[in-house]
């Protein structure tokens, strides 16, 4: 059919836009419409055609709103005749199809229903857009007129004219359903009422129950408001006017009446001006009306209570600034008279007091005034007042009115006191008192004030008393409030006097505690000096026999051990009181790790332990902290496992400590100290027990082993001090895991490497399967060495022949490597230099012949490794100091001075043993000394001798040291110092900087050992420094 495919059509271009329009109609898919089907049939006739079609067309199809002479609903849209008629404006005809191009060969032309014409107009909406067609088809060839072409674009402009007709109506009918309001037409002429829908809604009606004439609209509107509307519509139609709005009640279905807001307009008069047609609208406003007048009954109650409200504005304002006035200083009694003025002024009473009721002794209730009306009547009583009134005047005669309040508890009311049988009668003179109002104050039931007022116009009764509840809770809260108080500070002294008399008695019992330790100290050391003194003096006397030395080892080591005891309970008294400080200051992990290791030489040695260290690679070379506690640390812990680790069948017994560094973003490097031993091991039942001070996992290891158990305490308090932690794990029989962990800071200064420049170093290193070769190497490549790991002596001789400068690095298992046989293995290669590990504890690297470096295996360390490359390659010297050594200085060397050359020193010491002591060891290192016993004999000679340092102890008989410093610094010509060094057996906290505070340079601890004394002479006496050099 005609419907159908053809090659020739086309679409508008603006499809989206025309079917966008066409569905504002929202036609498609509607039933069949009569009112088209009238213009169908209407075309048919005016065209004579039998078939007449109105079309609309979408995406897909071809839908048939109205057909005549053929029924179909839709067909497919493809590229129909009615597509081709919508692509323009004017008239689409084809008046024989079978002489047309375009539909000669179409199969609704060649078979049934054999069409031979097509005429058609689109249907083109206000906007322009061709939404569909009305069409004519016939069977035989035709042509339109010109007038039935006309008639069909009127047809076509008929249906658009309907469609936007119908358009509109249902826009208007959404907008009335949305708005959920009713809307009226009245003729005004026939008395019909026409309404929407909704208005029957609005009331509960059906649309048919709501009557459509005047007459029966008198039942629905309310009576009241009924002759007030017809009055004022009438009125306003009289006058001309078109517009009004009426808010009246209408009856419901359900029988209650509901407000309408009724707005209207005459749309219509006639000639002389009466109204023929008026329409509007209802709006249900029930609620808004209800609301309104229930806020309206509200605001009309308020009112009545304005009164109330604006006379206890005062009132509240007035219990305001009383509470302030009261909080801001409640000793002050300014508060307590603001109250009674307001109860004066609130009641409209002459005179009146308040008081708080208070006990006697024997138990019976007086009162206390806070404040009262000053009354008094001649110069007695007023001179009475003015002396009594201010602390409170007190009330103790319970025969009266008031008396009454306070033993029943009760008000009491008395208008009529003169006769009143419960009065007690007033003094001559006494203002008259016409009216009594006492009011008892209990808050939480207790009786605890009350009011009396006096000579009120009118009299009192139970209202007056509700009146005023505000003001005597307020006057219960003022008394709670300053009874809590006055409790609180009661409190407060007593707890303050218990607190103070607790602190003295602990400030005695430390004082007693420190003094006892300083004595002990003191005590001890001070013998302990000859002890060790001597034992030193004998072990470096050529002339002592050699038989006896191991003799003078045990004394000594055995009083060290003994000092070590001291200290540890010196030590956890400073930390027990928090008298405990940190000297942070730059130093070498590596270096404290050899020394503490070093430290344990000989008993290794003795217990054929096996002691390792490592320190990681990543740990920097100087880093911030306090080197003597971190020794300290290590120093408890590596004696630990070295105490408690001995070889057992089949178990050689071995100490690991290791040291590496944890670097977190954001947070402080912390190093890791991680102390290992396969020693005796801990139960788990032991183990709770080792933080404990003066404890050790049982009483057999200190049989055992020995120790004050305090080490492990003193370890973790000054773990907790650096800010680190201290964790432990242990097995019985398999050994311990102690791992400390301390925050640091990298320190940025000089770390005596900085000066040396590695980088290029030509290094071959011969590894020969040792396990610590990964980590030297990474060392060195640290620093900028070119590092080439060799297998053996072979492989060193092949890669040497290259040409190229090299240092050999190399291990060697010999103390004192033969020095011949280290030249013999690379004899005729000159352009090599030898760095040799061997065994051995020495801190420092050695030279020991043309081209060969020295170091020992046990204390090694980066700093030491690198220092030997830079020997060995000629880029620093042997002398340069490195780093920080906590190696004792050894004492058999040669004296400081030469005899005749010693400088003059003068020692103040009232113990003749450390007289001796300190005699003998000056001797020693070629100095003689003048003696004195105590300090004012050493000021004396000092006086008049030519010293150039002065020893001296601090506690003496007469004048002790710090007298003694404080003397000569106040003596002392300008530009002199005597250098004076305290030395003393107090180990205690605060002794050094006390000798500081006084003039005093240094502190020398007893037992003083000839190695620290050598160092001491040699940092203050220019002298020895330049014979020493």
């Amino acid at each position: 059919m005609l419907f159908s495919h053809s090659p020739s059509c086309t679409l508008t271009s603006d499809e989206a836009h025309r079917l966008s329009a066409l569905r504002q109609y929202n036609i498609l898919g509607t039933a069949k419409d009569s009112q088209f089907d009238d213009i169908t049939q209407i075309a048919s006739c005016l065209t004579g055609c039998p078939i007449a079609l109105i079309t609309f067309i979408d995406e897909t199809r071809i839908w048939i709103k109205s057909s005549q002479g053929m029924d179909l609903s839709e067909v497919p849209r493809e590229s129909s005749l009615c597509a081709m008629t919508i692509g323009g404006k004017e008239l689409f005809e084809i008046p024989d199809t079978l002489q047309d191009p375009r539909t000669f060969e179409h199969a609704m032309v060649l078979q049934a229903p054999f069409i031979r014409y097509y005429a058609g107009v689109p249907l083109t909406t206000p906007d322009g857009f061709n939404i569909g067609t009305l069409c004519v088809l016939d069977y035989i060839p035709r042509q339109l007129e010109t007038g039935q072409a006309t008639a069909l674009y009127g047809l076509a402009r008929r249906i658009l004219d309907q469609l936007e007709t119908q358009r509109s109506f249902e826009q208007l009918s959404r907008i009335i359903d949305g708005s959920q309001d009713g809307f009226w037409d009245w003729d005004m002429v026939s008395g019909y009422i026409h309404t929407s829908d909704s208005f029957a809604h609005m009331l509960g009606y059906l649309p048919e129950e709501i009557p459509p004439s005047l007459a029966g609209w008198d039942k629905l509107i309310h009576p009241v408001d009924k002759e007030k509307v017809e009055s004022l519509f009438f009125e306003a139609l009289e006058e001309g006017q078109d517009h009004h709005t009426f808010e009246y009640r209408f009856r419901a279905k359900d029988g209650s009446w509901r407000w309408v807001l009724d707005r209207g307009k005459v749309i219509k008069r006639d000639k002389e001006g009466k109204p023929l047609l008026a329409s509007g609208t209802y709006t249900d406003v029930d609620s808004r009306v209800r609301t309104e007048m229930a806020l309206f009954k509200s605001r009309k109650e308020l009112a009545k209570s304005l009164d109330v409200i604006s006379r206890n504005h005062n009132l509240l304002n007035g219990l305001r600034d009383i509470q302030d006035v009261f909080i801001a200083s409640p000793d002050n009694r300014e508060a307590f008279d603001q109250l009674l003025k307001l109860l004066l002024d609130f009641t409209g009473s002459e005179y009146g007091f308040i008081g708080e009721v208070l006990h006697s002794d024997k138990g019976l209730p007086y009162l206390k005034t806070h404040a009262q009306t000053n009354i008094s009547w001649d110069e007695a009583t007023r001179k009475f007042y003015e002396e009594n009134a201010p602390g409170g005047l007190e009330f103790t005669n319970l025969k009266t009115l008031f008396g009454v309040v306070m033993t029943s508890g009760d008000v009491v009311i008395s208008n009529s006191p003169g006769t009143d049988p419960r009065r007690g009668g007033l003094p001559p003179g006494h203002p008259p008192l016409d009216r009594f109002l006492g009011i008892p104050i209990k808050v939480g039931g207790q009786f605890v004030g009350m009011v009396g007022l006096a000579n009120r116009s009118g009299g009192y009764d139970r209202s007056v008393v509700n009146e005023v509840k505000p003001i005597l809770a307020t006057y219960g809260n003022l008394i709670s409030a300053r009874r809590e108080r006055i409790k609180r500070e009661l409190a407060e002294k007593r707890a303050q006097q218990a607190s103070t008399n607790a602190r003295r008695a602990a400030e005695k019992a430390n004082s007693a505690k420190d003094a006892f330790l300083a004595t002990m100290s003191h005590e001890i050391r001070t013998p302990m000096n000859g002890v060790v003194g001597m034992a030193d003096l004998l072990s470096n006397d050529p002339a002592f026999p050699e038989c006896y030395t191991d003799h003078i080892k045990v004394i000594r080591d055995s009083s060290l051990s003994l000092l070590s005891i001291i200290d540890d309970v010196l030590d956890f008294s400073k930390i027990e009181s928090g008298h405990l400080s940190l000297d942070i200051i730059p130093c070498s992990v590596s270096d404290i790790v050899v020394a503490v290791c070093s430290n344990f030489s000989a008993m290794v040695k003795e217990k054929r332990l096996i002691l390792n260290s490592r320190v990681d690679a990543a740990v920097p070379d100087l880093v911030s902290l306090d080197p003597t506690r971190v020794r300290q640390v290590l120093m408890n812990l590596v004696g630990n496992a070295v105490k408690f680790s001995s070889n057992r069948p089949g178990i050689t017994a071995e100490v690991a400590v290791d040291v590496s560094i944890c670097d977190s973003a954001g947070q402080k490097p912390v190093l890791t100290f991680c102390i290992v031993d396969n020693g005796i091991g801990m139960s788990p039942d032991t183990i709770e027990n080792l933080s404990k001070p003066f404890s050790q996992a049982d009483n057999s290891i200190t049989r055992r082993f020995g120790g004050t158990g305090l080490g492990l305490s003193i370890t973790r308090s000054l773990l907790q001090l650096m800010g680190g932690q201290l964790s432990f794990e242990s097995a019985l029989d398999k050994g311990s895991r102690f791992t400390a962990c301390i925050p640091i800071k990298e320190d940025t200064n000089d770390d005596g490497l900085e000066d040396i420049d590695l980088y290029g170093v030509n290094c071959l290193f011969i590894a020969k399967g040792d396990e610590k070769y990964p980590e030297l190497v990474s060392q060195l490549k640290s620093a900028g060495i070119n590092v080439v790991v060799a297998p053996d002596l072979a492989a060193v001789q092949q890669q040497v022949e290259t040409g190229s400068d090299w240092v050999i690095l190399r291990f060697v298992d010999e103390t004192k490597p033969d020095v011949k046989h280290l030249l013999d293995d690379f004899a005729g290669l000159t352009n090599l230099r030898q760095v040799v590990i061997a065994e051995g504890r020495r801190h420092e690297p050695r030279i020991v012949g043309d081209d060969i470096v020295i170091l020992d295996a046990e204390s090694l360390s980066r700093g030491v490794l690198l220092r030997s490359i830079a020997i060995a390659v000629n880029r620093s010297s042997p002398q340069v100091h490195w780093g920080n050594s906590y190696t004792a200085i050894n004492s058999s060397v040669l004296p400081l001075a030469a005899s005749g050359d010693a400088a003059s020193i003068l020692i103040a010491e009232d113990d003749a043993v450390n007289r001796q002591v300190i005699t003998r060891q000056l001797e020693l290192l070629g100095f003689t000394a003048e003696i004195a016993v105590n300090g004012e004999e050493a000021l004396a000679k000092w006086r008049t001798g030519n010293f150039e340092l002065l020893l001296a102890d601090l506690h003496m008989p007469i004048m002790d040291g710090y007298s003694l410093a404080k003397a000569i610094r106040r003596e002392e010509p300008s530009g002199q110092h005597l250098p004076i060094l305290a030395f003393t057996a107090n180990a205690l906290k605060g002794e050094m900087k006390k000798a500081l505070r006084v003039g005093m340079d240094g502190y020398l601890t007893k037992p003083i050992q000839i190695a620290q004394l050598r160092a001491a002479l040699l940092e203050w006496l220019p002298s020895c420094r330049d014979h020493s050099s």
